[in-house]
């Protein structure tokens, strides 16, 4: 990190004493410790190492801020400027202790080194003075007049495995960028971990990918009726699940990053987390802290499409069929067709107390068909729908039959668990076949 200093000339003579007495580099430097278990490192350095990427355009963001707490311990955190999370560990701390580091470089070393219960890390701050080039001082607009100092600080981490030494270059702290929640906060809830971890599974297949589409690329949170909404779509298939939860006081949605979605995923599937999440949402940020594991997010700046004008108000006929095999015939017929986007057939019907019937068809190769048993009554209904669409519906389902609301060929299709549970649905739009 560089500093710069002007000292403004004051008499003919004082300027070039006090240029003179600056040519050579003024030092000093600082040196505090860490002693961290192994174990609580190796976890906390999975977790952040979720979010540093190992190659970045900006180099601080590859690195982890290892930072001593007030309370005492240590925190480790790391940023991609949009996502922040922070691990608080139990450690023996000097006061002040901080320490910039390759995330993913000394996770690998952590790994790697001899086993040991604990690793110490000195943190060596060298600050020196020198003056500035004729680029720095035109860059920062000094007067002729002026004394020019520049200010530079070396960052270096020792590790110490007891016995192996290690030493890694680092960064300056103070260029760590950290997300802050600022500002009035909007809402304030806790959720259960294996409720958030069930929602987000339920419909993170269907966020979508294009990037145009930026406001879908995560998933929509809102409260509605006493229960917290979750809703996720890339305008060809849509995942709608509710959590049965009091007072989370959001009066308007807010729309969380897909990278935050799969982060906050991994913290809530860990083996020990904790059974709760305490939430805290402001305009443009969200705070999400499951037990020692505090994550920030930016929010996606967005409007999120009127969702509910394409759930299906009325979709008379109703089908049941067993989940797997329905998922079986789908892939087995779209074998004939390796297009990703190539629409299956599903002919309903009540022959013989009900039937399904599939088929793909492709031009160069011919034709394949199957039929399953269902529990149908209804009129015979023709519709074509993406088959590798229908495939992720199914699969994000975790129910023995699948219930499937039909209307017309033309029509969304509406598709739950068939225990009248409505929890979780989903809305598939038809295709022309």
């Amino acid at each position: 990190m560089i500093l710069f200093r002007s000292i403004r000339r004051a008499t003919t003579d004082r300027p070039r004493q006090a240029e003179n007495a600056n040519c050579g580099n003024r030092k000093e430097n600082f040196m505090s410790s860490t002693i961290i278990a192994r174990p609580a490192l190796r976890a906390a350095l999975a977790t952040v190492c979720g979010v540093a990427e190992k190659r970045n355009t900006i180099p601080i963001l590859a690195n982890a801020l290892l930072r001593a707490n007030a309370e005492g311990g240590l925190s480790i955190i790391a940023t991609d400027m949009d996502l922040m999370a922070t691990v608080s560990l139990d450690a023996t701390t000097d006061a002040g202790f901080a320490a910039t580091i390759p995330a993913h470089a000394l996770r690998d070393l952590e790994k790697k080194a001899p086993a040991t219960g604990h690793v110490a890390i000195d943190a060596l701050i060298e600050k020196t003075t020198r003056r500035a080039t004729a680029d720095e001082r035109r860059e920062a607009g000094v007067n002729p007049g002026d004394v020019f100092e520049v200010a530079c600080e070396d960052c270096t981490a020792a590790l110490d495995f007891e016995g192996l030494r290690m030493t890694i270059p680092g960064l300056p702290v103070a260029d760590f960028p950290e997300l802050r929640i600022e500002g009035e906060i909007k809402a304030s809830f806790s959720i259960p971990s294996a409720a958030l971890r069930e929602a987000f599974e339920a419909v993170q297949f269907a966020i979508s990918t294009e990037e145009t589409r930026y406001y879908l690329n995560g998933i929509f949170m809102e409260a509605r009726q006493g229960k917290l909404r979750f809703v996720a779509t890339d305008g060809h298939r849509m995942a709608v699940h509710d959590v049965d939860i009091e007072g989370a006081g959001l009066d308007y949605g807010v729309i969380i990053p897909r990278k935050t979605v799969a982060f906050l995923l991994s913290i809530v599937k860990a083996k020990g987390a904790a059974e709760s999440v305490d939430v805290l949402i402001n305009t443009v940020k969200a705070r999400f802290t499951v037990g020692h594991v505090d994550v920030i997010t930016k929010l996606i700046d967005g409007t999120y499409p009127d969702y509910q004008r394409v759930m299906p108000a009325r979709n008379p006929n109703l089908v049941i069929v067993n989940r797997k095999a329905f998922t079986e015939a789908v892939n087995a017929v779209s074998a004939m067709s390796s297009e990703r986007g190539r629409a299956v057939k599903l002919t309903f019907s009540d022959l013989n107390g009900g039937n399904l019937h599939l088929i793909v068809t492709n031009p160069d190769l011919g034709k394949a068909e199957m039929s399953i048993p269902c529990d149908y009554s209804g009129p015979c209904l023709e519709l074509g729908v993406n088959a590798a669409y229908l495939t992720t519906i199914l699969k994000a389902s975790d129910h023995e039959t699948v219930a499937v609301a039909l209307a017309d060929p033309g029509s969304p299709i509406l598709m739950a668990d068939d225990h009248g549970s409505v929890a979780t649905r989903y809305v598939q739009m038809p295709m022309r076949v």
